[in-house]
């Protein structure tokens, strides 16, 4: 799912397409985060994982749903969160496993970085951010300055890019979109399978799943549905008994 959409009369000329964001990818070694406590000196076994939604909480606290595939899954999953408890960064963590038999690790953790740079990855970062054998690729959407402003800003944090590539055509931002965090929080209830089955799963319960203040889970919910008028009212209104797929089909 992508927040933007093409809309309005694009630019005209060379120089106004490539002033306009578009698509890239900042790849980042991140093997240190998933390597066994035992040895971190030393590489995990290959491994895919990825950031599929975040939500972010007061004082720096972001919850995010990871997800793992293959059969070091748990363990890989495992050891992440081990990291940050090293680093004292964890918070609270869920476990759980979903239908296609992926591991699904929810946790809370309190970020170390700066404002700066969480603003900067906050307003360009899309999801999911896929993990591979130990390279994370983050897509962004950005202009050329800003996508340099984002790879400045990570160096800054002692987060140095492997690799920084264009892998999409410039594009226009529509109206009334849902924004990068929106998604981000309609991708963490999509992990969960909040709209799976005949019913969605009732607001607190949800916001009881992912430790989010009900207050502050309601007041994401209408940001989302702010963005989302095209397809109707209320993600979690009792007249919506078919779940989120059945809405955008």
């Amino acid at each position: 799912m992508s927040p933007y959409q093409a809309t309005g009369s694009p630019a005209t000329g060379p120089r106004a397409s490539a002033a306009r964001p578009r698509e890239r990818v900042i790849s980042v070694p991140v093997w240190q985060l998933f390597a066994p406590g035992s040895d971190p000196s030393g590489p995990f076994p290959a491994h895919d994982a990825a950031i599929e939604g975040y939500s972010r909480g007061p004082e720096g606290e972001t919850t995010m749903a990871l997800v793992a595939s293959g059969p070091r899954a748990d363990a890989i999953l495992d050891e992440f969160w081990r990291h940050l408890e090293r680093a004292g960064a964890e918070l609270r963590r869920r476990v759980a496993a979903d239908a296609e038999g992926r591991a699904v690790l929810v946790l809370a953790v309190r970020a170390k970085l700066s404002p700066a740079t969480s603003r900067h990855l906050r307003d360009a970062l899309l999801l999911p951010v896929g993990v591979h054998a130990g390279t994370a690729d983050l897509r962004i959407v950005a202009s050329p300055e800003e996508a340099d402003g984002i790879e400045k800003a990570l160096r800054s944090e002692g987060i140095i890019p492997s690799a920084v590539r264009d892998v999409g055509p410039a594009v226009v931002e529509g109206e009334d979109r849902l924004t990068h965090e929106d998604w981000a929080f309609l991708g963490l209830l999509c992990t969960l399978h909040v709209f799976d089955g005949p019913r969605t799963v009732p607001a607190q319960d949800a916001a009881e799943m992912l430790g989010i203040e009900e207050g502050a889970f309601d007041e994401k919910v209408r940001a989302v549905e702010s963005g989302m008028k095209v397809l109707g009212a209320g993600l979690f209104s009792s007249r919506h008994e078919r779940g989120l797929g059945d809405m955008m089909a």
